[in-house]
């Protein structure tokens, strides 16, 4: 059934098997649970602070209100993570050489607030923020009275068969305002 926690050996099992090197395909036929619950433990073991080897040393008990304990919203941890919202979107919207995923993003937060949102809840306020942001606006035009013209983000590029140079190369766009294309 969907949402429902496991039993507190059976995660010991998956970060067992984790720990000796098995793969995921491998724990998910031996512990006969889906793949993406066994990544979801694993994923939550190495974002967490205590190591692996610690987490199976513990007692059932610690590890379910480690694992399986929900906090209460309140309205301080909310605005810590509002406060946060336009950095996590610069970092996102920014190419890196390595890949910077909102996974990536929510472990460090959950480094510097243990007592932050869920993965879930993260990616619904960071989704909300990016919409909130958009805007539009809707602006009446007659046949033939405007176009709007722009050059598009970065260059291409194309090879001169003369030379086997490449070459770069603007991408102009034009739009006639009364067409009602959208951009």
């Amino acid at each position: 059934m969907a949402g429902k926690h496991k039993t507190m050996s059976v995660i010991k099992q998956i970060l067992r098997l984790h720990s000796q090197g098995h793969k995921f395909k491998e724990m998910e036929r031996i512990t006969s649970i889906s793949r993406n619950t066994i990544r979801k433990y694993v994923r939550l073991s190495e974002i967490s602070s205590h190591g692996l080897e610690e987490l199976l040393t513990w007692e059932d008990e610690k590890l379910e209100v480690y694992f399986n304990t929900q906090t209460a919203p309140t309205p301080e941890r909310k605005n810590k993570l509002e406060e946060l919202l336009p950095w996590f979107e610069e970092q996102l919207s920014k190419q890196h050489k390595r890949i910077l995923t909102r996974w990536v993003l929510w472990g460090e937060y959950r480094q510097e607030h243990s007592d932050g949102y869920s993965y879930a809840h993260f990616c619904r306020y960071l989704e909300r923020y990016q919409k909130n942001k958009a805007c539009s606006l809707h602006i009446d035009h007659l046949p033939a009275d405007k176009t709007y013209i722009d050059f598009a983000g970065k260059k291409l590029s194309y090879v001169d068969k003369n030379t086997g140079e490449v070459k770069p190369a603007d991408v102009l766009i034009g739009v006639l305002g009364y067409s009602h294309l959208r951009m």
